[in-house]
């Protein structure tokens, strides 16, 4: 982590010269417009799905990447050789919103042997018969290690929500689901987990891709016309 904080600090490298020289004029988004803040509530009306183009073209655009990706190769080795951190991202987002292609291009570069990628999915009879956050916790990156997280334990608060199916399914104590306070609850026990995890040496990123409708349902008639995509179209998606 120290490392990364270094890269923070003095940016990408300049393409061919090592890690010793930095390029000024290279783009780099102001993430700060993109982070919430610790109690900041978020109304993602407000929050806009597109935003300006930081390349010119697509060749300067790869050319950064492959810059971006070979240093983070080089901070994983880091990472590795220190062996007091881990590193957890989680990403979230809607259908279709391109979770799957933001990280097999941004992880591209990183050795498998050290990061782990895992999609969670609807929950099987195992996860059903243990608590919510058990087949995340066990999911973990160990130190020196990255994990990566295509959906994760927020699925508790988001599709349970919707389906109350699911819930149902979990065989909890009838006292727990008649607290009013249910939910709250929910979002604690997610705040403390990642608040032990931090205080244990795991660093978590947390990315949602924010997509509008319009796009959802452009993305989505995509898959229905390219038949390398048809893989990915199921029932529920006719119902967008």
């Amino acid at each position: 982590m120290r490392a990364c904080a270094e890269y923070a600090r003095r940016g990408p490298p300049l393409k061919g010269h090592g890690s010793g020289r930095y390029r000024e004029d290279m783009s780099k988004p102001d993430t700060r417009k993109y982070r919430v803040r610790p109690g900041e509530r978020v109304r993602l009306k407000r929050w806009p799905t597109r935003t300006k183009p930081l390349f010119d073209s697509k060749e300067q655009y790869s050319e950064a990447l492959a810059t971006h990706v070979a240093e983070l190769s080089s901070l994983q080795n880091l990472l590795y050789a220190d062996d007091h951190y881990s590193l957890l991202v989680i990403f979230q987002a809607m259908d279709a919103a391109g979770k799957d292609s933001a990280i097999k291009h941004v992880m591209s570069g990183v050795n498998p042997q050290g990061c782990q990628v895992y999609s969670f999915k609807h929950p099987g009879p195992e996860e059903l018969d243990h608590d919510y956050l058990w087949n995340p916790v066990r999911r973990l990156p160990e130190r020196g290690h990255i994990g990566i997280f295509n959906r994760s334990y927020y699925e508790e608060v988001l599709i349970v929500k919707v389906h109350a199916e699911i819930l149902a399914a979990q065989n909890l104590p009838q006292e727990s689901l008649d607290e009013k306070d249910f939910w709250q609850e929910r979002y604690k026990s997610m705040v403390n987990l990642e608040r032990h995890l931090h205080h244990n040496g795991t660093r978590i990123l947390k990315f949602f891709l924010h997509l509008s409708k319009e796009e959802q349902r452009k993305r989505f008639l995509e898959r229905f016309d390219d038949p390398e995509k048809n893989w990915k179209v199921n029932a529920g998606d006719l119902w967008m």
